[in-house]
């Protein structure tokens, strides 16, 4: 055998060693950042919103000692609206889970010029007592 095909067979040798270790070391990887926990946001608590808030008469100020500073600020059009106009909005965004399981809580506050007109939230996250996160809810 020729020096050439000697070391050829030997990097081939080392390289067929390295790759079951390295597949079992990869999949230990991948399997091990499953457990990853992400969170991002603050969850924002709609319960004491009715409790807290008045329509019409409760202020952006009102809404922000409630909720805290908001995730975005814009404007929707509502087509139930019987009006039909853009009204401005704050929205409040939380997200927590898992690399394989991700739940989101979208929450919408809408005003009427300066007052409180509402709100509108959608949620896939559990209740806190059976969230596999420690609670976080939004500071006020």
């Amino acid at each position: 055998m020729t020096e050439h095909k000697l070391r050829t067979q030997r990097l081939v040798d080392f390289q067929s060693r390295l790759t079951l270790p390295g597949l079992l070391i990869l999949l230990l990887l991948l399997t091990g950042a499953c457990g990853i926990q992400i969170r991002a946001g603050g969850r924002p608590n709609t319960d004491i919103l009715d409790k807290s808030l008045s329509l019409g008469k409760s202020t952006r100020a009102d809404v922000l000692s409630v909720l805290g500073e908001p995730s975005g600020k814009g404007r929707a059009l509502l087509p139930m609206d019987p009006k039909l106009r853009t009204m401005p909005m704050w929205s409040y965004f939380y997200m927590e889970g898992t690399l394989l399981d991700v739940r989101q809580m979208w929450l919408f506050v809408y005003f009427d010029e300066d007052r409180y007109d509402g709100y509108m939230w959608f949620s896939s996250v559990p209740k806190e007592n059976q969230s596999p996160l420690p609670s976080k809810e939004m500071p006020r």
